[in-house]
């Protein structure tokens, strides 16, 4: 049987943390806490985690549930779009249809 897929790790209770999985992300309520501990540093989002929550929720949704959690502070759809190329290195077809209208990535990064 294939284990779950980890999506995020929080950082207590110590000394092992916390895992996500998909079940832990079920609703909105759920990734806004998941978004309040990353704001503070304390959980990481995987890779894979990125992708179920924008397959599940999509690009506007999350970004409704970062301006209230306040971890990233991007003003418009199109900025938090670039924020998640650029450090979280989402494939641009997460982040479409804005993606013809985002900024080239910086030099030398996975987006350039």
């Amino acid at each position: 049987m294939e284990e779950p897929t980890v999506m995020g790790f929080y950082d207590f209770p110590r000394p092992h943390g916390t895992r996500y999985y998909a079940a832990d992300l079920a609703t909105p309520e759920q990734v806004q806490g998941l978004f309040d501990y990353c704001q503070i540093l304390r959980a990481h989002i995987t890779a894979a985690g990125w992708i179920f929550l924008l397959e599940r929720y999509g690009l506007a949704e999350l970004y409704r549930l970062d301006r209230q959690s306040g971890w990233y502070d991007d003003p418009t759809l199109l900025d938090y779009c670039v924020t998640l190329r650029d450090l979280h290195h989402i494939p641009l077809r997460y982040l479409t249809p804005l993606h013809p209208y985002l900024p080239a990535p910086p030099p030398g990064t996975a987006g350039a």
